[in-house]
């Protein structure tokens, strides 16, 4: 031993020695077959410059009074049932070298403290050893975690550090408490098999991690009972990693963005709750990720506060797999503003930018957002059932009109608490569809379409019996060699009206060169349109049939048009009415018709 060492160990032995002999911390935390310090050796990084192993023995204790490192081609190797106690800032750092610390259930291995308080000590940093060598199993780390401790790391019992290379280690059957930070720390570049370990009254949580580090946590381990009992998630972009995040007893808490690439696949297990820092959230391009819950054990993304917009929402980008895959999932309170550049905030965003987006959706709540719950661009392919679009701050969703095809009426839309519960709404963006087949079901909440929706290249657009079609102000439906069924009941019709009840407050709706059979209006209500600004070479009206392509024609049974801010119908000369009765047809605007065209009667025939 170096004359320095003996002195340290001289100084320390009092205070060291009666640290091994008093009280070894809560009871019944530690085994009864370790030993009290009856003798002592002192461990010292000059020690380590060549490999050294730690014999047990009948109350043998190692002290260590500094930072020591176990570096290149340099082995320790700790026997089961020693204790190795660290003077106040001290600590233990495998740089390019193999700890080999395997206790036994009866005689564990113990890293503690001189002084029994949180942060006493810095605590076990294992960086740049990628050897299939280094094991901690049957051990306890305690009283760990410094501050300020290893540079470049947070402070913890059990910090696995990837700044200078790969660490692998295996971490099995450990326990880490007492931390003054978190009971373990790991980076993205670890192989530890964690398996059955416990993290438990560790000061800031129970561990910080990497989320690629948290596909290797086992469901057999504990994380409760800690100072803040979540696990701590970095926020991370990573790609062309296949992942599965388990449901803990405690939630995850994500401090930044997680973002996958590289076709990446994140599958979450049942129970799994997240809760998202302010204006953070998960991007998904060119990847896969799945969140299968069951019933009674729902996987939830949340905020860390209950405050609608607190954080971003998921967004799917690019991503046409038939992994994505939503199943009793929850997410509340996203829809932060700003989100995610080229889409409107929401819970959950289908963006189409840079290609197609395949998603099965069912039994998931989307709530409580800043803006939607559910926003979608026009090329998608959603599975989507029985869901909860409620009590969103603007509405339950912002779809392309493709989208709202796929929407079903056992969703449930509305809100459902204050003074505002009742039938929601759905927002419907302004577009052109080509090609399109899409029927647009009754629900529990009024369509509001935003912008001017336009029917073109044989398109063709079912509405429900009982749907509400709100227009904003200036929007309107034009059905170009396209086809329009609006095929009410008596005791469900349709209505067609203005987001605000003004006489021309939206433009109406328009039939241009087609003269289908499935152009059908029955048991329908047409309302509040006519506003001058109306689609071109037509004259306002709620309805407007206009032969300037080509024939124009349509089934009206039914039909009632009202509070129009022109007149109720504009009829050109090639426009043709078929009806079961001509009565039906009950125009209530002060000008039945515009005086360019036809007259319904000359228009209608039975």
């Amino acid at each position: 031993m170096s004359y320095r060492a003996k002195l340290i160990a001289i100084a320390l032995a009092t205070g060291l020695l009666a640290a091994c002999w008093g009280d070894d911390g809560d009871e019944g935390e530690q085994p009864a077959t370790v030993e009290e310090c009856r003798s002592t050796t002192t461990l010292t990084n000059r020690m380590l410059h060549k490999s050294q192993r730690l014999e047990s023995g009948p109350g043998v204790c190692y002290m260590v009074p500094e930072q020591i490192t176990v570096g290149t081609d340099v082995r320790l190797e700790i026997e089961p049932g020693v204790k190795v106690v660290f003077a106040d800032d001290a600590g233990l750092t495998v740089h390019e070298g193999r700890l080999i610390a395997r206790g036994t259930k009866d005689q564990p291995i113990i890293f503690t403290a001189n002084r029994k308080e949180p942060g006493a000590w810095s605590g076990i940093r294992f960086m740049n050893s990628p050897h299939a060598e280094n094991v901690v199993e049957h051990a306890v780390i305690e009283y760990g975690g410094a501050t300020p401790g290893f540079k470049g790391v947070k402070p913890a019992n059990l910090m696995l550090d990837d700044y200078y290379g790969k660490v692998n280690v295996v971490l099995r059957d450990v326990t880490m408490r007492h931390s003054g930070g978190y009971g373990l720390y790991a980076e993205e570049e670890i192989h530890s098999k964690f398996a059955n370990n416990t993290l438990t009254k560790n000061k800031k949580g129970a561990a910080h991690l990497h989320p690629v580090f948290v596909d290797q946590i086992d469901t057999g381990s504990d994380f409760t009972g800690n100072g803040r009992d979540v696990v701590e998630l970095a926020g991370a972009t990573f790609d062309q990693q296949t992942l599965r995040w388990p449901g803990l007893k405690v939630p995850y808490e994500v401090t930044g963005s997680i973002s996958l690439t590289g076709n990446s696949f994140v599958d979450i297990g049942p129970g799994a709750v997240f809760k998202f820092h302010e204006n953070t959230g998960v991007s998904v391009f060119r990847s896969r990720f799945s969140a299968r819950g069951k019933k009674d054990a729902p996987v939830v993304f949340t905020g860390i506060k209950e405050v609608p917009g607190y954080w971003r929402g998921i967004r799917y980008i690019d991503s046409n797999s038939v992994d994505n895959v939503l199943e009793h999932v929850a997410v509340r309170y996203g829809g932060a503003s700003p989100t995610y550049k080229g889409v409107e905030p929401a819970n959950l965003m289908l963006d189409d930018y840079y290609g197609k987006v395949r998603l099965k959706m069912n039994n998931v709540e989307l709530s409580r957002s800043g803006a939607y719950g559910f926003y979608a661009e026009e090329k998608m392919d959603v599975d989507f059932g029985n869901n909860k679009l409620v009590d969103n701050e603007r509405a339950a969703a912002l779809l392309h009109p493709v989208v709202v095809g796929y929407l079903d009426d056992q969703t449930t839309y509305g809100i459902t608490s204050g003074e505002q519960a009742g039938p929601g709404r759905v927002e419907i963006l302004g577009a052109k569809l080509d090609g399109v087949e899409s029927t647009w079901p009754a629900i529990d909440a009024r369509y509001v379409v935003r912008g001017d929706v336009v029917l073109r290249d044989d398109s063709h657009v079912t509405i429900s019996p009982g749907a509400t079609v709100a227009f904003a102000e200036g929007a309107g439906l034009s059905v170009y060699r396209s086809r329009l069924t609006a095929r009410g009941t008596e005791e469900a019709p349709i209505t067609f009206t203005g987001a605000s009840k003004k006489p021309g407050f939206w433009k109406g709706i328009h039939l241009v060169d087609t003269s289908s059979v499935e152009n059908v209006f029955e048991h329908v209500v047409i309302e509040y349109g006519g506003s001058p600004r109306t689609f071109k070479g037509a004259e306002p009206a709620n309805l407007m049939f206009d032969d300037y392509f080509g024939l124009v024609s349509a089934t009206m049974n039914d039909v009632t048009s009202r509070h129009s801010g022109a007149a109720g119908l504009h009829i050109e000369w090639g426009a043709k009415i078929r009806s079961n009765s001509c009565g039906s047809i009950k125009v209530e605007d002060e000008t039945p018709v515009t005086k360019a065209g036809k007259s319904l009667g000359r228009a209608c025939r039975g």
